[in-house]
């Protein structure tokens, strides 16, 4: 497991370019009180990516957010 003390942020002309893409999806989960991103994570539709007979998904990069770490606790 690889853990990082802060957020790498995507290119913003990729994340830009792939806005319409069936291939990634970029989730965010918001703190509904103040706003503060708690987490994020990006989806990858395996069909979309290399033709997965059996139409699966998978979740990466998952981050967690300071903010996050007090719902936590």
């Amino acid at each position: 497991m690889i853990f990082a003390q802060t957020f790498i942020d995507p290119a913003a002309d990729f994340l830009w370019e792939q806005r319409a893409s069936r291939l990634l999806a970029y989730m965010l989960a918001l703190d509904a009180e103040n706003g503060p991103v708690l987490g994020a994570v990006m989806g990858v539709d395996h069909e979309a990516a290399f033709g997965d007979p059996e139409g699966g998904t998978s979740l990466w990069s998952l981050a967690l957010g300071s903010a996050g770490l007090r719902t936590l606790a």
